[in-house]
């Protein structure tokens, strides 16, 4: 009793601590270079959000070919980041300054990189207190919040905050789906069907119920965050995966004793989430569609031979000068970079160690715990 109300005590200073912490190291000198833009994905940033404009009908947002808003259309004819965050930072700016030029957009977009940094934080809390207890949460809470690499990050206007955070959003509505329980659902199921009367009015119920819609919510939920996240950054659109491993998780624990029911109800918010997905990306990433309407849903030529040409680029068989950082490294180039830099050994240490004692228990049978954050991280890792 006396641990607990010590820990019911600590664990809110603990978490404010590392809180403060991590906003200070975020904020902390965000505007140096003294917009000199020496950042080159930065730069280009910046370029496009002060060379589009708000647009000012619905229309016109998906009008992909006279969109003001599109970078194709302002001088832009390679353009290969997400929509949303580009789109997102313009209207903020536009909502605080009256002139948004290349200082504005820079402002702007640090301070949101830092923020959706800050989110991503307070989910890998929320992940780790989810899947184990609130010393597992804030422990990860304060590994995250003083990466070097996340804090770099975070002082950029770039992509990969508003994709990150997006993605680890997306692993915590599946750690919820795969931990999902069913007792609240099931007892408002047996007093509805304990107050049916008759056997027509049974069937009816069950003809026209929606059994388990709350996962229908998280599955809803987990495809419109899916969009945004490949809205932000196109490959990040891989944490989809993460929906069918959650349902296999919770297959033992779903209260059917019908396999067949199981599966129908299973591929139903599947294909919810998928759906919602398609629909979030057609929403935040309107020029990857030719448009011009909202149910033009054709891919932009355009759009797609930019994201060739850049996979050309990354794969060394184009000689373009920025790709030439990537030629003739090892299979552990990054590996490298990060335990030593983006980390720092003795965090890197704590990170291997950590991720081979769960692939161990993972082998061991332990597999429902650890599934969803190994499998996200070890296979998008070695995908880059």
């Amino acid at each position: 009793m006396k641990r607990t109300r010590i820990a019911t005590f600590l664990i809110p200073i603990i978490f404010l601590l590392f809180l403060s912490l991590g906003i200070f190291f975020r904020f902390r000198g965000l505007f140096w270079g003294e917009y000199l833009y020496l950042h080159p994905d930065e730069r280009f940033l910046v370029w496009v959000g002060s060379s589009i404009e708000s647009v000012k009908t619905i229309g016109e947002y998906f009008n992909t070919h006279l969109s003001s808003l599109n970078p194709h259309n302002r001088g832009h004819g390679f353009y290969v980041y997400g929509d949303f965050p580009i789109i997102f930072t313009r209207y903020v700016s536009e909502a605080i300054f009256d002139f948004v030029g290349w200082n504005e957009i820079t402002q702007v977009g640090r301070v949101l990189s830092a923020i959706f940094d800050l989110g991503s934080v307070l989910l890998i809390f929320l992940v780790g207190w989810k899947l184990f207890n609130k010393w597992v949460g804030l422990l990860a809470f304060a590994f995250s919040a003083f990466a070097v690499l996340q804090i770099q990050q975070a002082h950029f206007f770039t992509v990969d905050t508003f994709a990150t955070f997006f993605t680890m959003l997306a692993l915590f509505i599946a750690v919820n789906i795969a931990n999902h329980r069913f007792s609240d659902e099931n007892n408002q199921r047996n007093i509805e069907n304990t107050r049916s009367s008759t056997d027509q009015e049974e069937s009816y119920k069950e003809k026209f119920s929606y059994p388990y819609k709350k996962i229908s919510i998280l599955s809803i939920l987990f495809g419109i965050v899916v969009g945004l996240a490949a809205a932000s950054k196109i490959n990040t659109v891989t944490i989809s995966l993460l929906l069918p491993i959650a349902f296999l998780i919770l297959w033992e624990r779903y209260p059917e004793n019908d396999p067949s029911k199981k599966m129908g109800y299973i591929f139903r918010d599947l294909v919810i989430g998928g759906f919602f997905a398609l629909l979030s990306f057609r929403i935040f990433q309107p020029y990857a569609f030719e448009g011009p309407g909202f149910f033009g849903i054709q891919l932009n030529e355009l759009w797609l031979n930019n994201l060739r040409e850049i996979s050309a680029q990354s794969s060394g068989k184009v000689d373009f000068p920025p790709a030439l950082q990537w030629a003739r490294r090892s299979f552990f180039f990054s590996a490298k970079n990060i335990t030593l830099w983006g980390l720092g050994l003795p965090l890197s240490i704590v990170v291997w160690l950590g991720m081979l004692t769960m692939g161990w228990r993972i082998l061991r049978g332990e597999w429902k715990e650890y599934s969803l954050i190994w499998f996200w991280t070890v296979g998008y890792f070695l995908w880059q």
